[in-house]
């Protein structure tokens, strides 16, 4: 057998290292974008979000039609601008609509279509973690750069705002990419490409929501300390000139392409842009607001600080934590791309928070930095103990499979979290400060999520489709009722429109205390409680319907009589309907006697009805129809009605005050007279 020489022998080992390199990054990319694009893409449609039902479908649809008919200067819709959330919201509807006419949507309900409308957001933030990755990788290295993407895939914070269409999540992705470009630049790489993806995905940002201006000067920042902190001569020092041009003309270019109106008509853009500005920050929010337990209009400096904290994960906390320690391991420019991380998110808390109108959403731009951080800082942390001289006699053996197993344990505990929110992660809130309830307890929350759950419950309803259904959150509700159900959301009255049979308060609303006629239900009990981990998002009224005569009396503290309805009739065929309000379920069906007595005591009618004890629920408001059949209801005052309530097992009365009670004579104990007239 021929024997290889060690120098063969060592050209064979280094290209067997290559191959394994290889397979492992071609996986790492693999596991990035299974993960992110899994969590962002599967079981869309579940709920549509308040933005989503009142602007940003209508929006989509009116940019397709201006774009379709070359009306360019009509693309200027929106003041946040929203312009990616537009086009891929254009997307969508062509998605929906060709797989229509191609007869492949097979479900036609409201959560396949919104799934689709859905989908390019969700599939675009999906693959900028990937790219991230790439960019993480030059930076950093493999296991700090695949740590950061996997919190960066994972964070629940993140994923539930580039799942909905709408405006946060994109601006994250533009904000995060344009800055990690730039740093590779300017750092690391000088090539132009990472200079013109930079600049585009700023763009990206800003043509998402106005505050993803926040990556322009960032970018001027680590562009001078790029040239002007380092030893270069002056004559390099200059060169800041030309790499910014590319960068704004890149920039610009993306703005121009992705939005006609810019040059279609800049002036008016522009002003859109800046009234915008003016109605949606520098006002309260005409809804109101919560924070810190209590009705709060234009929440003070620690609303931003609170919220970094609550939407954050443990690890994320610790890694951020253990960022100080980390620093040493790395080089300069490391960490200089953590300074200016850290610092962006900074700046962004400062910025915002002046501002009146303040929602923890508001945060998401800026969510994958604080992710990537803390993976950085957990990394370093790991690597520098681990390579520290007191436990390098003991992990020498373990060099390479200890980062492996480090990263596969956070990534299935990530992974493990995302998943046991999955598809309510915008319900997320740190489970080291008290979860969900912390959240509810904290801050205003509810988006639309439950809703559709509400009309899971309301469509199995026999008579649903028979009555109105008030809610305080329409847009949400509707999309997800059965066909013949109609949701209303009435104007402040003392009362709810006649044929009202149910009413939804949603959580929101109820944090800030809902306007007349729905606060008069806040100390009833309600039919249904929608829960989402453990907090309660939406609460189920039957509407109490209205009464004739009012009679209040309750029967043996189990259920009361509201009052009662003489229904005449031409034909001299008439009903008494009584109306109930079960104050405690008895567990066992109840019936109610009706007798008629003439005027002089005899009793001409009786009749028994059934009350069975699934409608005697707190909560319900049942009717007892008691047909009166040989009574001729057109003379008055010669008839008396007495009604009682009994247990249809023994015949025991439920027994009455004695103050409303009807002479025992007449008809034995515990019945009560109906003063019909």
């Amino acid at each position: 057998m021929a024997h290889s020489s060690p120098v063969e022998a060592s050209q064979q080992g280094h290209a067997g290292n290559q191959a394994r390199f290889s397979i492992w990054v071609f996986f790492s990319y693999f596991v990035i974008l299974v993960i992110a694009l899994f969590f962002r893409t599967c079981d869309l449609g579940q709920f549509i979000t308040v933005d989503e039902s009142d602007f940003w479908i209508q929006r989509s649809v009116t940019w397709l039609h201006a774009i379709q008919e070359l009306r360019w200067a009509d693309t200027a819709i929106s003041p946040h601008p929203g312009v990616t959330t537009m086009w891929l919201g254009v997307g969508g509807l062509f998605l929906r609509d060709n797989l229509s006419r191609l007869g492949w949507l097979t479900d036609p309900s409201f959560q396949s279509q919104l799934a689709l409308l859905q989908l390019p957001v969700g599939f675009v933030n999906g693959l900028a973690v990937l790219f991230g990755y790439e960019l993480l990788r030059r930076l950093y290295g493999c296991w700090s750069a695949f740590l950061a993407a996997i919190f960066w895939a994972t964070d629940p914070f993140t994923i539930a705002f580039q799942r909905v269409l709408h405006t946060d999540g994109l601006a994250a992705t533009g904000v995060t990419i344009s800055i990690l470009a730039a740093c590779l630049y300017w750092y690391r790489d000088r090539r132009l490409m990472w200079l013109m993806i930079s600049g585009s995905a700023a763009a990206w940002a800003v043509l998402s929501k106005s505050t993803g201006l926040v990556a322009v000067p960032i970018v001027g920042l680590i562009a001078i300390s790029a040239v002007y902190v380092s030893r270069s001569p002056t004559s390099d020092r200059l060169r800041l000139v030309r790499p910014m041009l590319v960068w704004v003309g890149a920039a610009v270019l993306t703005s121009l392409v992705l939005w006609p109106a810019l040059w279609a008509d800049p002036v008016r853009t522009l002003n859109l842009l800046r009234v915008g500005i003016d109605a949606e920050g520098a006002r309260p929010h005409e809804l109101g607001n919560f924070f810190l337990g209590r009705e709060d209009l234009a929440p003070g400096v620690l609303f931003y600080p609170v919220a970094l904290v609550l939407r954050s994960t443990p690890w994320v906390l610790i890694g951020i934590c253990m960022l100080p320690w980390g620093l040493r391991r790395m080089s300069i420019p490391q960490q200089r791309v953590v300074a200016l991380l850290a610092l962006t998110v900074i700046v962004f808390v400062l910025c915002l928070s002046p501002f009146p109108k303040k929602f923890n959403r508001y945060l998401v731009p800026v969510s994958p930095m604080v992710a990537i951080l803390a993976a950085i800082g957990i990394a370093q942390v790991s690597a520098r103990l681990w390579d520290s001289a007191a436990l390098r006699p003991y992990t020498r053996p373990y060099q390479r499979l200890a980062p492996a197993l480090g990263v596969a344990m956070l990534t299935l505990l990530s992974v493990a979290t995302i998943q046991s929110w999955h598809p309510y992660a915008i319900a997320y809130f740190n489970p080291l400060f008290g979860g969900a309830q912390a959240g509810a307890d904290t801050f205003q929350i509810g988006w639309g999520e439950g809703m559709e759950q509400a009309a899971s419950w309301l469509n199995q309803q026999p008579d649903i489709t028979g009555v109105l259904i008030a809610s305080t959150r329409k847009s949400t509700l509707q999309p997800y009722l059965v066909h013949g159900a109609q949701a209303i959301e009435p104007p402040g009255a003392e009362q709810f429109p006649v044929h009202t049979g149910y009413a939804v308060i949603y959580v929101r609303d109820a944090q800030v205390r809902p306007w007349s006629p729905f606060d008069s239900l806040l100390q009833q009990m309600p039919l249904h409680t929608v829960m989402i981990h453990g907090v309660a998002y939406a609460w189920i009224y039957q509407v109490p319907p209205p009464v004739e005569h009012a009679l209040p009396v309750v029967f043996g503290d189990l259920v009361k009589l509201r009052g009662y309805t003489l229904n005449r009739s031409v034909s001299n065929e008439a009903s008494i309907t009584l109306f109930w309000e079960p104050q405690h379920n008895p567990n066992h069906d109840l019936a109610v006697f009706l007798h008629v007595l003439d005027p002089h005591g005899v009793r001409v009618a009786q009749v028994d009805i059934p009350i069975s004890s699934t409608v005697l629920q707190p909560g319900m408001y049942p009717q007892t129809q008691i047909p009166l059949a040989n009574v001729d209801t057109q003379i008055e005052c010669c008839y008396s009605y007495l009604i009682g309530v009994y247990n249809p097992a023994d015949g025991a009365r439920l027994p009455i005050p004695a103050d409303v009670a009807a002479d025992p004579s007449l008809t034995g104990a515990y019945a009560l007279l109906l003063p019909v007239q």
